[in-house]
């Protein structure tokens, strides 16, 4: 960070650089402050904000993730799928299963495409017919779910009692692993 301070004049893929590696050690606090110390004519970017962004869902300060992405459309800063996944991560972690709905849907809105990951975090953080219908969605997207997709959804099931979805769940979980087992190693 002194070689940040110490530069002539540091850039945004500088700030970048070091909101990531602040973000990598878990000093998220220090994240924010980068990324509010950004001198007026190095404006912050999708980079920038996705980095403290996902500070924020690695300690589960889900309402400073908002507040940052709220940040980003008032200037004009527009989100990608890593900033959102990031967020929803955030809310998954901190029980708030509303706001990542919330944020799946502005994805939507706003045309930025869900992948595997956001439905995923999403999914895993919905009471059983919540998730089953994301899981729909997603194949309706044609996202192919994961293991943790169906694994999500297969936790929120057995945990409502759903025992009847238990089997065709199963048989997802262990045919996409059973896919991955076939995949070549690398060496």
């Amino acid at each position: 960070l002194q070689l940040l301070f110490t530069m002539p004049s540091p850039d945004v893929f500088s700030f970048g650089s070091a909101i990531s590696a602040c973000t990598q050690q878990s000093l998220w606090r220090f994240s924010l402050q980068l990324l509010a110390s950004m001198p007026r004519g190095v404006p912050p970017n999708v980079v920038t904000y996705t980095a403290a962004i996902s500070a924020c869902h690695n300690v589960s300060e889900w309402k400073v993730a908002l507040h940052l992405l709220h940040e980003m459309s008032l200037k004009e800063v527009s989100p990608n799928t890593a900033t959102y996944n990031s967020a929803i991560a955030a809310c998954h972690d901190a029980g708030r299963w509303p706001q990542a709905l919330q944020l799946l849907s502005l994805m939507r809105a706003t045309e930025v495409p869900p992948d595997v990951s956001s439905y995923s975090a999403a999914i895993s953080s919905c009471h059983w017919r919540g998730a089953l219908a994301l899981l729909k969605d997603m194949q309706s997207a044609e996202v192919p779910p994961n293991v943790s997709s169906y694994r999500g959804v297969l936790d929120a099931s057995l945990a409502a009692e759903q025992f009847n979805l238990a089997p065709p769940l199963f048989a997802n979980v262990a045919a996409v692993e059973a896919e991955l087992a076939a995949l070549p190693r690398k060496k």
